[in-house]
């Protein structure tokens, strides 16, 4: 009775959650005993579902022809859900793409990051850390995390710029007493 007044509604309710709200643990009885109404269920929910997905591999294409491709967890905004897992259910591929272009942007960042270190490493005086990071509108994790060399390198070379200028200016002292 309960899955004939489901398949009778507009919007039915799948086999699978008539089963839980009789105390089923799944749906496999109600679909070995009334395999014809489960069907005609499915088979509707899968008709009112179609045009969705195709809003939602729609959004997915267009995202990838974005520069940069927005993340995941925006296009999932824009489509109203809250978390990616229905997207990389029924698109595996497309989510694969835009995560790989993502990645792809990303090392792209990290690359010229650490181009911008590198010219840092050079400039006289040497830069502090912290107003390297003020500079490249980072935080010091941040840029610890994605370019360690260069920023240990920045580091190291600050103190012993500061270090060397402190033993100059202590020279200068004594040469004056």
């Amino acid at each position: 009775k309960l899955l004939e007044q489901s398949l009778a509604q507009e919007r039915p309710v799948s086999a699978h959650h008539i089963a839980a709200s009789l105390g089923y643990a799944n749906d496999g009885y109600l679909q070995r005993r009334f395999p014809d109404l489960c069907r005609a269920i499915r088979q509707k929910v899968a008709a009112q579902d179609e045009p969705r997905l195709r809003i939602m591999e729609e959004v997915l294409k267009d995202a990838l022809r974005e520069s940069p491709v927005p993340t995941l967890t925006d296009l999932c905004r824009q489509l109203g859900y809250s978390s990616s897992l229905a997207l990389r259910y029924h698109f595996p591929r497309l989510c694969d793409e835009i995560l790989a272009r993502r990645r792809d942007l990303r090392n792209q960042h990290i690359a010229e990051r650490r181009k911008t270190l590198q010219l840092v490493l050079i400039e006289e005086p040497a830069p502090s850390f912290s107003g390297v990071c003020r500079r490249v509108g980072l935080s010091a994790a941040t840029l610890a995390k994605t370019c360690p060399d260069e920023s240990a390198a920045i580091c190291s070379r600050y103190v012993q710029s500061r270090s060397e200028a402190s033993r100059h200016r202590k020279g200068q002292l004594c040469e004056e007493v």
